[in-house]
């Protein structure tokens, strides 16, 4: 029984952090996956709950088995939380203190943590990672790279891609240095969600930039670089 139970939570706590991952539209920085484990570890409760209260109820029908107590407690845990109670006579102020708002409440302030965290991790990243890499890649590169992950990428609707599109074009062809450029146009890939395209352009600009270190990098596309990079 008490492996039937474990096995509920454990299904309660996937569900959420999938759940929440989703939201995310992206893998969680460490420093964010402490509140994720917070946030399943509700559901998990919620379906230990749901795993008692079947179990008291429906324990001597013959047909509930534990397998079947293990699936219906864990998929309807995370809904046990977010059931809203209505309590006959009570009237509207009674919703507030119900499971669904009481719950929605506190998963507002995790997730809240949770994109704080994101945010912070985020910038980091791309100040002290990615920007020095992509400085050494020219700016009719990072264009190629982008516009090549626009034609071949089926995650994106046309509008999206039509979109990106207008903005790469609008911001190459702006008044900003073009250091600022570039980091304009990686903010908005990773605001987007084109991670696998920025991360590309990334890895190619990492490899000048070793290159350079070890002075094996040509001089000409060096003086390139700097100029572009410093030139509005």
């Amino acid at each position: 029984m008490a492996l039937a139970a474990a096995i509920a939570s454990t299904i309660g706590a996937g569900l959420s952090a999938i759940e929440a991952t989703n939201a995310l539209r992206q893998i969680p920085p460490l420093n964010a996956v402490i509140w994720l484990v917070v946030l399943s570890c509700f559901d998990a409760a919620g379906s230990l709950v749901a795993f008692a209260l079947l179990n008291e109820a429906f324990g001597e029908v013959e047909w509930f088995t534990a397998p079947i107590a293990v699936m219906a407690a864990g998929l309807s845990g995370p809904a046990l939380l977010r059931a809203q109670l209505a309590l006959i006579g009570s009237g509207q102020e009674a919703a507030y203190w119900g499971p669904a708002n009481r719950y929605r409440n506190l998963r507002a302030r995790l997730e809240s943590r949770i994109a704080d965290n994101i945010a912070v991790s985020k910038s980091s990243w791309m100040t002290n990672k990615a920007m020095p890499c992509i400085a050494f890649v020219l700016l009719f590169e990072l264009s190629t790279q982008v516009h090549t992950y626009l034609n071949n990428s089926d995650s994106l609707l046309p509008d999206d891609r039509a979109r990106l599109e207008l903005y790469l074009m609008e911001t190459i062809n702006g008044n900003a240095r073009g250091l600022d450029k570039k980091r304009a146009i990686a903010q908005y890939l990773d605001d987007n969600g084109c991670y696998s395209c920025l991360k590309a352009v990334v890895r190619k600009g990492r490899l000048r930039q070793k290159a350079d270190r070890t002075g094996a990098l040509d001089r000409r596309l060096v003086d390139d670089l700097i100029a572009e990079n410093s030139r509005h």
